[in-house]
């Protein structure tokens, strides 16, 4: 079996996208390419002050 490991760093607008929709778009990304999605290994989030 193959298998990669794909690093990623999304960042999404707190008033209008999700941490759904990015991970949508990484897993089509990878099926356009012919991958199978497994498992994602680790999530970190972080929200920025306002200024």
């Amino acid at each position: 079996m193959e298998y990669k490991v794909v690093p990623s760093v999304a960042s999404i607008d707190h008033k209008s996208g999700t941490s759904d929709h990015v991970a949508q778009q990484l897993i089509n990304q990878g099926a356009a390419d012919g991958w199978e999605y497994i498992r994602l290994e680790s999530v970190t989030t972080f929200v920025s002050p306002l200024n």
